[in-house]
């Protein structure tokens, strides 16, 4: 059976010698064994290397397994390894890969797994979600290797595969936390610190519910714009079933905490106080403060605006309010920054380019988790600033609503709210500004 490749290539039928190699112990009639050498050939055609009957190409690589199972399991990896070079480009008499020429915008069902993947990536719109697959990409690649899938054509590719890839990615993974978990044991025992610390630091979290549930949905993100650009048909993710994961309880800040941070972190690194003072009343995420400029505030008003994705390309501008607890250092800020310049750039302080959010995340992590001895995260403190003073507004408010309702005569507030109340976003501004976590 012939089968037409890239570059006016074509290939004859793949065959494996012994040719009972697949045959099960017949009586009468044994199967193969794994005494003799085992070899695959085919016979392949380019009008640039013409031969009557084509060229012989013959692969080897299965003899080292002894048991015939894992034989034949060799076998097969390496006819799926080669058929998916083949349509790829590969020429087996240079021994080089010739990629099949296309544009940046599609991406053929022949294109080799590991390099439709690398395509999509690149295709992907650029969010913090993006930066995640970035990371999980080299988790995929090694994996691919290691089941023989990196030349396989995007095309065929199907469930079964990811599910392989998903387990084999959880074996690496915790291969990798118990060889660092041994390094960890090793240097405790060590007397310098900064050993021990340096050793700490590099133990992942183990990969379990969670770390599978993320992968899986980088595979949905990825397959999503290779079914766009025509690479395959299917959806091979949709069917990979979500590992129960335990949520599990946060770990709340406590007033010594607070204390902590308010007098230890203001005298060491102002800046990054600052900046976690007016996080904690803003009811804003840090990504959403990176990206303020001096004209999204209004001092005056005691409003700041910010914008926030909605999903699906849409994005909004919402207010938010300025406590009166912080509006000190809002000035501060303000007077500091020039029009144009976000408020928080390098070391916290205005300047004329955007910072990562994940600047963030490292300061918590060093000045206050690790120097501290703090275990919670920093979003710890939006949790916190929520549950303290933010009912406190809603509750003053909600008590008018429901006389508010009984005025009206309705058996509920939602009558009051939607269609009566027409200024309850500006009340609930105003109870905002003047709120107090001592109320």
């Amino acid at each position: 059976m012939s089968m037409q490749l890239p570059h006016d290539a074509r290939v004859g039928k793949i065959t494996v010698h012994p040719s009972n190699w697949d045959q099960a112990d017949i009586p009468g009639k044994p199967g193969p064994t794994t005494k003799e050498d085992w070899y695959i050939f085919y016979r392949w055609h380019h009008p640039a290397y013409p031969k009557p009957k084509g060229n012989l190409i013959i692969l080897k690589g299965m003899n080292e397994e002894k048991k015939l199972s894992e034989r034949r399991k060799v076998v097969r990896g390496l006819i799926e390894n080669e058929i998916g070079q083949l349509k790829a480009g590969w020429n087996p008499i240079t021994r080089k890969l010739i990629p099949v020429k296309t544009n940046d915008l599609e991406i053929p069902p022949s294109y080799p797994f590991v390099a439709a993947f690398d395509k999509a990536y690149n295709l992907l719109a650029k969010t913090s979600s993006k930066a995640e697959v970035r990371k999980a990409l080299p988790h995929f690649k090694k994996a691919m290797r290691q089941m023989k899938y990196e030349n396989l054509p995007i095309g065929e590719v199907r469930q079964h595969h990811l599910e392989v890839l998903l387990i084999q990615i959880g074996r690496n993974k915790k291969e990798e936390y118990d060889n660092l978990r041994t390094l960890a044991v090793k240097y405790s025992k060590n007397t310098r610190p900064s050993r021990q610390l340096k050793a700490k630091k590099k133990i992942p979290t183990e990969w379990g519910a969670s770390g599978f549930n993320h992968y899986r949905s980088y595979l949905q993100m990825l397959f999503k714009i290779l079914k766009k650009v025509g690479a395959t048909e299917v959806k091979p993710v949709d069917d990979i079933e979500k590992r129960m994961a335990v949520k599990k309880r946060r770990k709340g800040i406590t007033a010594d905490e607070m204390n902590k941070i308010n007098t230890i972190i203001r005298d060491k690194h102002y800046t990054f106080w600052r900046f976690i003072t007016i996080f904690y009343r803003s009811g804003a995420r840090e990504a959403e403060l990176m990206r303020l400029k001096k004209e999204d505030v209004e001092l005056q008003g005691q409003r700041f605006h910010v914008l926030i994705k909605k999903g699906k390309g849409q994005h909004e501008e919402v207010p938010k309010t300025i406590t009166k607890e912080v509006l000190h250092l809002w000035e501060e800020v303000m007077r500091e920054a020039r029009r144009g310049e976000y408020l928080f750039s390098k070391d916290l302080r205005p300047g004329a380019a955007a910072i990562s959010p994940r600047q963030i995340t490292i300061r918590w992590r060093w000045h206050v988790k690790e120097k501290l001895g703090i275990e919670a995260d920093f979003y710890e403190l939006k949790h916190k600033n929520t549950t303290q003073v933010i009912s406190i507004a809603l509750r003053k408010i909600d008590e008018a609503t429901k006389v508010a309702a009984v005025v009206n005569n309705h058996k509920s507030t939602d009558m009051s709210r939607k269609v009566y109340d027409l200024e309850a976003d500006q009340r609930l501004h105003r109870e905002l500004k003047n709120v107090s976590a001592e109320q």
